[in-house]
């Protein structure tokens, strides 16, 4: 990828200038190529809310969020590529039922498993957990489900998002104004989780890759971002200020444009350039 990247003849990031400073002029002078902030790019609402199990999800989500209370509801997902180890997953369902909050879970059943379907119990989910869960009505579980994610994200209800740290979901959950728990399994993931926890302040570190993590310190970690603390207050404030930073670098009004308008159209001048030099 990044001999194709030295070949090239400009480079369009998914970030924005105001986050991603230092990044982009490493790329700048590393790769000797123009290169563009253009982000936030994202799936618009409802483009995969499609006929079929998937509209019917979308549905069982907005209802049972809607039933909630604003500012009270837990998602984890880990994208479609990645789940915890069959041990971490039981950790992490042990502490979801123990910390007492509102949860969406988008449960996949882990690589490494025997099993890949819901009869599971013991192996990577506790004995009789989705029935206690269905009964107690504090958790929405999806099992091996495609999750309408970004309308969950912008839903009142929704509190915090714990999440692996791709960068599609992060630059989804900024966009939306919610704060972090932060749970990467490999590749970028890491650097990302690193950025949101130590240069941004809106993420706390739960897990990390295959490492063991108990669910008492889950249960800590969540109650840190939702029990009213003033880091998690504090976490709040910061996701909503880069929430604004992201909707203003879109912003392509009369008298303004923002960062990644900005860069937009720069990238569209230089492409119709050298278009017109052939």
């Amino acid at each position: 990828m990044f001999r194709d990247w030295l070949e090239s003849d400009g480079i369009l990031f998914n970030t924005i200038e105001e986050i991603d400073h230092v990044g982009m002029e490493y790329f700048r002078q590393q790769i000797g190529c123009s290169v563009w902030s253009v982000g936030p790019i994202l799936s618009s609402l409802g483009s995969k809310a499609r006929a079929g199990d998937a509209e019917a999800t979308m549905h069982l989500c907005m209802k049972w969020l809607d039933s909630k209370p604003a500012n009270s509801v837990l998602y984890v997902a880990f994208g479609s590529q990645s789940a915890p180890s069959p041990s971490q997953t039981i950790q992490l369902a042990m502490a979801l039922e123990a910390c007492g909050k509102n949860f969406i879970w988008v449960v996949r059943p882990p690589s490494n498993s025997v099993t890949d379907h819901d009869h599971n119990d013991g192996e990577w989910l506790p004995g009789g957990f989705e029935r206690r869960i269905q009964d107690s009505n504090k958790g929405l579980l999806l099992l091996q489900q495609w999750a309408p994610q970004l309308e969950i994200l912008s839903h009142k209800s929704l509190c915090v998002f714990l999440t692996h740290c791709g960068w599609n979901s992060v630059l989804e959950a900024l966009s939306n104004g919610v704060p972090m728990l932060s749970w990467p399994m490999g590749a970028e993931q890491n650097f990302n989780a690193k950025m949101l926890e130590e240069e941004m302040g809106l993420c706390v570190g739960v897990g990390s890759g295959s490492s063991e993590v108990n669910h008492k310190d889950i249960v800590k970690k969540i109650d840190l971002v939702m029990g009213g603390s003033t880091k998690g207050k504090d976490m709040k404030n910061k996701a909503c200020e880069v929430m604004e930073m992201l909707n203003n670098s879109k912003n392509d009004e009369k008298g303004f444009k923002g960062s990644s308008a900005k860069a937009m159209e720069d990238f569209l001048y230089a492409a119709l350039s050298k278009s017109c030099n052939y």
